[in-house]
């Protein structure tokens, strides 16, 4: 009997305990992507260099380097398909925009991400397209 007595709190944590995959967080891309929004030629950005970009999964992952130090940086990451089907493989534009809210002046670099789950619908099954990112030198390819 003192046997059982024993073995049940230990059968009940097995039994009740949570499943490891239960509590296991999400990619978390960060910022949205602003497909086709109005005033994508407009939009005015504060002064930033992009060292490098890449597409990862959802993810759309790019170090920057900016101005700051003390304040806040707003980063938004907008995409224009006007011209998008015009071209073999697709082309896609889009730009990084920085509303720099920090008066200091240390020169920063910054790692940003940006959830772009909303492109891969655009491909439309083929998985593939080219990104030209407004002030990067190069193309970047998002396929499977």
């Amino acid at each position: 009997m003192k046997k059982l007595v024993v073995l049940l709190p230990f059968l009940a944590l097995f039994l009740f305990s949570c499943d490891e995959t239960d509590d296991l967080p999400m990619e978390d891309c960060g910022i949205t992507l602003e497909l086709d929004q109005p005033g994508y030629d407009s939009t005015n950005s504060d002064d930033f260099d992009i060292q490098s970009a890449e597409v990862d999964g959802s993810c759309f992952r790019a170090t920057v380097t900016h101005g700051g130090g003390c304040g806040t940086q707003n980063w938004r990451l907008l995409a224009h398909t006007n011209d998008f089907p015009l071209s073999i493989p697709p082309l896609l534009n889009m730009k990084i925009v920085l509303d720099n809210q920090d008066t200091c002046e240390a020169l920063l670099t910054s790692e940003i991400s940006f959830d772009i789950q909303e492109l891969w619908d655009l491909t439309s099954g083929n998985g593939y397209m080219n990104i030209a990112l407004e002030g990067y030198n190069g193309v970047i390819a998002l396929d499977e």
